[in-house]
């Protein structure tokens, strides 16, 4: 297993898959057959004389070659099964969440390795399974209605519930004409946790009442090995396609799959990216109102603050913030398309207050793709959300030694991602007022290719 056929199917085409060894003109049965005869006839014309002793060896001679020859076939079809199962998993797992889709083309790509007119029905549609991936057991589990379809497991079979089970040449002589074979692959989306919290000890990830998060195709890790490393308070709701936690949870609410507790640490997946080398100020005090504009990216020192009625697009590039905020106010909007915001050391918060308006998206190349906003590694400042309004939002939002918060203010309940996000979220600690939603979909082929490279691995063999 783990590796994968190409499309046109040739990588199975080899001397295994010619149907050559289903040939029934092989002799070899016939002559076993034979010698089991000669040494009956033996055995009644010649007892008591040497004979019987060399039809004995005669036999155990031709048995052992020929059991050789069974294993010899049985290995090599092994094979054969397995490649067929790893391509048809990976087929199928590239058309998910669709399950029809994702069954015919697993059904496609077995036909395509080992065809049926030369080795029958290898493949079932009830032997392919839609679940997701559980990554602290590494194990499947069934689609439901907490589990979303994120990975797909194949078994590819020669056995006599398909009516084209192996058959033995020596096999026969103790009646056993035929054996099952079988073989599965496992294949799905991976890679770094959607939802990360790097701080190892104190409660890292609090969500409070009325919260809804929802990670599709991705994991929840939480790095603190304390006691309610994780603390869901009551009514709310967390599905992923799995929770590891270091420590220790307090569940109040509804989690799904149960979190797996002291579970190893992850590294922090985006150590390698480097801040924007920068000098100077390009800009100073920035405050916009009651307008419309454009701006270019630069150093905007002493930060960028937009208020009520001003609406402002960010130019494709880098934005560095040193000193001050980015904040927009209520009645204020920012958008942006392949842009990185870069907050210095020197930088104070980033803060979206309520019945403001946040849409932007990462870079789709260079040094940062993927990345939206990077808080200097040495700088523990805070991303506080208030808004309720959040449109196009696509890239990581990274703050390794900071915390991001969000808080419920009346009659405003932060929606902090749109639904079925691609977006990613990566901090110290993680705060989630009440009523916050986090919807976060990481499952399609132009969300991972737009993210840094330890989400864009795409689909890959399980097991």
């Amino acid at each position: 297993m783990g590796t994968q056929a190409s499309s046109n199917g040739r990588v199975n085409r080899n001397k295994w898959s010619s149907g050559r060894f289903f040939s029934t003109d092989f002799p070899l049965r016939e002559t076993v057959r034979r010698v089991g005869d000669q040494w009956r006839q033996l055995q009644q014309n010649h007892r008591g004389s040497m004979m019987p002793l060399v039809g004995v060896a005669l036999t155990i001679g031709v048995s052992a070659a020929a059991m050789g020859i069974d294993y010899t076939r049985a290995q090599a079809l092994q094979q054969t099964l397995e490649l067929a199962a790893d391509a048809a998993a990976l087929a199928a797992a590239a058309r998910l969440p669709d399950a029809d889709a994702a069954r015919a083309a697993a059904m496609a790509y077995v036909e395509k390795n080992m065809p049926s007119n030369a080795f029958g029905q290898v493949l079932n549609p009830s032997d392919v399974e839609i679940g997701g991936w559980d990554q602290a057991t590494h194990s499947f589990v069934p689609a439901g209605p907490t589990v979303p379809a994120a990975a797909v497991r194949v078994v590819t079979r020669l056995a006599a519930s398909n009516g084209n089970a192996l058959e033995t040449y020596f096999g026969g002589v103790f009646g056993k004409d035929s054996v099952d074979i079988a073989a599965s692959a496992i294949a799905g989306r991976t890679g770094a946790p959607c939802i990360l919290a790097l701080k190892p000890d104190d409660t890292t990830v609090e969500i409070k009442d009325d919260v809804s998060v929802e990670a599709i195709g991705c994991g929840v890790q939480i790095n603190s090995t304390e006691t309610k490393a994780l603390k869901v308070e009551k009514n709310s709701t967390v599905n992923a396609a799995g929770i590891c936690i270091g420590g220790t949870a307090e569940i109040k609410g509804i989690v799904s799959p149960e979190p797996s507790e002291y579970c190893i640490g992850q590294v922090d997946p985006l150590t390698s990216i480097e801040p924007p080398a920068y000098f100077g100020c390009d800009f100073n005090d920035t405050v916009f109102e009651e307008t419309t504009e454009t701006i270019p990216p630069g150093v905007y020192c002493g930060g960028i603050e937009i208020k009520e009625n001003a609406h402002i697009t960010l130019s494709s590039g880098v934005y560095i913030i040193e000193d001050g905020k980015l904040k927009v106010e209520k009645g204020g909007s920012l958008t942006g398309d392949e842009v990185m915001i870069y907050m210095s050391e020197n930088s104070d918060d980033i803060e979206i207050k309520n019945e403001s308006s946040f849409s932007a998206t990462a870079p789709k190349s260079g040094p940062y793709t993927g990345v939206l906003i990077f808080r200097d590694r040495n700088s523990n400042k805070k991303v506080e959300w208030l808004s309720d309004s959040s449109g196009m939002l696509r890239g990581v939002i990274y703050l390794p030694n900071g915390k991001f918060t969000s808080s419920s203010l009346l009659n405003v309940d932060p929606q902090i991602t749109p639904d079925q996000s691609c977006t990613v979220l990566i901090a110290n600690e993680i705060e989630l007022g009440d009523g916050s939603t986090v919807s976060i979909d990481l499952t399609s082929t132009d969300c991972r290719k737009n993210l840094p490279a330890p989400y864009s691995r795409g689909i890959v063999l399980l097991q």
